[in-house]
This record gives structure tokens, C-alpha cells and sequence, in this order.
């Protein structure tokens, strides 16, 4: 995921139901790169204040549903993520098998069960 405008930005705080991942990591020097392709956001959406690197506790970033800005926040912590796919992938809700929510830990992903599932197929 790369945001890079504020359209982009007003668009995913439109659709996400919660707080989210948005794959801006701390990289050495005290600065956030995306974790996609490893390059510094062109667009940054902090409030005053942010990011506020404590000694590797807010090291990743994730969008507040209720304000729309950024925040730095330790990688550790559970929440839901926000992630790009391609165009020629499209998702189809089959509503009879679980879907398992993934969360961004650091080292790895978490996963928890829903009742809803989507297929992800190519266009």
C-alpha cells in the first residue's frame, strides 16, 4: 500500500470501519518508508506531533478512522489493515465460509475467524 494524495487518503478513511495498518514502517534515521516498495511517502498525513518514535515502540503507522491522519504506533499492536491489490483482481463475498481477518504484527500476521469469506479470482 502506498498513499500518495489526499484523495487517495479522504477515500480509504471513507471505507475502512476501524483503525488500520497502512504499511508506513520506521526505518533507521527516524523516518517511515512504505513497507511495498521501501520508499519515503511523497504524501504524509501526521497531525502535529507525529510520528513520535519512542525507542522502537511506535514503529509502524495506521490511519485513524475518526480523524483521518496518520499515527505512529508500536507493530505489536493488533488492528485490522489496509492493503492495495491489483486491478485485475476483483472479491466476491461467498457468505457461508469464514474469513480469516489478518493483523499486522511485527514479524509476522495474525489471524482471527469472521462469518463472511471473499474469493479473490482475476479478471
Amino acid at each position: 500500500m502506498n498513499i500518495g494524495s489526499a484523495e487517495e487518503n479522504y477515500f480509504i478513511s471513507a471505507e475502512i470501519h476501524t483503525d488500520g495498518w497502512i504499511g508506513l514502517r520506521e526505518v533507521p534515521g527516524n523516518k517511515m518508508n512504505w513497507t511495498d516498495d521501501i520508499t519515503e511517502p511523497v504524501y504524509v498525513n501526521w497531525p502535529a506531533g507525529e510520528p513520535f518514535y519512542e525507542d522502537g515502540q511506535n514503529d509502524c503507522a495506521y490511519l485513524s478512522l475518526s480523524s483521518g491522519t496518520w499515527h505512529a504506533k508500536n507493530c505489536e499492536d493488533v488492528l485490522h489493515f489496509v492493503c492495495e491489490k491489483s486491478k485485475a483482481f476483483s472479491c466476491t463475498r461467498i457468505p457461508t465460509i469464514d474469513l480469516s481477518y489478518n493483523f499486522l504484527i511485527k514479524g509476522g500476521f495474525h489471524q482471527r475467524r469472521s462469518r463472511s469469506t471473499y474469493n479473490l479470482t482475476k479478471n
